[in-house]
């Protein structure tokens, strides 16, 4: 998976990151989470990308601990927090950390901390095997009563279905529904193997340590970013989504619909 991951770092930021969908939903997610409210927390950030959630936490005090399964994703990582470290501007030092982690591996970090952060489908690559050892990992690691913060890919999205069946694709339209592995395509060159599970469906997962707090849709009306072209061409329609969005983000139910959802989560 890590050389799928390498292929795209280049541009992902590019792709992605400062993408008009990419922003959208990025607000989105630090929205629900400044209804938290919490105070300086130290973060384990899993599937970190290119750093940029990461940046956004260093930005508001906290201390992370950025990590990431693929070495150039980390590479990006680091030159993100290091320009942040010294710039003049900021009296905020040694807040951040990058370290290549393999959510499967054994090599986890020994501190503990009081916020796990996973943004984006990062766990949506971890069968439910894995998933659930991962959840005995996180355990370990955070603190009694800390958060899990994590945003998947659910098992179905009204634009994803509407879409690919007005384009005649069957396949593509139903490609998240039965809980199959589907090998998610990256770029023209790589694809990931990839798991869709509900936001019901991950908490039962991780029930034996975590109890589930809330979920919320993340792109219900804001599409998926494949479509990105196609909302640049548009940029009021585009305006209109993400208002409703707004307007709906709060709706746990709709939460299994959208393209992302986010799921909080509280050690037990």
């Amino acid at each position: 998976m890590e050389a799928a991951f390498d292929y795209i770092a280049a541009d992902y930021d590019d792709d992605f990151t400062n993408s008009k969908i990419g922003k959208a939903q990025r607000a989105q997610v630090f929205s629900r989470f400044a209804e938290l409210e919490l105070d300086s927390q130290t973060v384990l950030e899993l599937n970190a990308g290119t750093g940029e959630d990461a940046l956004r936490l260093l930005e508001m005090g906290h201390k992370v601990l950025v990590t990431d399964k693929s070495p150039n994703m980390i590479e990006i990582c680091r030159g993100k927090i290091d320009a942040f470290s010294q710039s003049p501007s900021n009296d905020q030092v040694n807040l951040g950390r990058v370290l290549c982690l393999d959510m499967e591996s054994d090599t986890w970090p020994k501190e503990r901390f009081d916020l796990l952060w996973s943004n984006f489908g990062g766990l949506n690559c971890l069968n439910e095997v894995a998933l659930e050892k991962s959840s005995k990992k996180m355990s370990d690691c955070m603190k009694d009563r800390s958060h899990l913060f994590l945003v998947i890919m659910p098992d179905k999205c009204v634009w994803e279905l509407f879409y690919f069946l007005l384009k005649g694709k069957w396949k593509s339209a139903f490609r998240r529904w039965g809980g199959k592995r589907v090998e998610a395509r990256l770029n023209e060159s790589s694809s990931v193997s990839t798991w869709y599970y509900s936001p019901s469906h991950l908490a039962r997962i991780f029930e034996s340590d975590f109890s589930l707090v809330k979920t919320y849709p993340i792109g219900l009306f804001v599409p998926p970013s494949y479509l990105e072209n196609k909302m640049t061409r548009f940029p009021l329609f585009f305006h209109v989504l993400a208002l409703l969005d707004k307007l709906f983000s709060k709706v746990s139910f709709f939460s299994r619909f959208s393209d992302h959802a986010l799921v909080i989560l509280k050690k037990r």
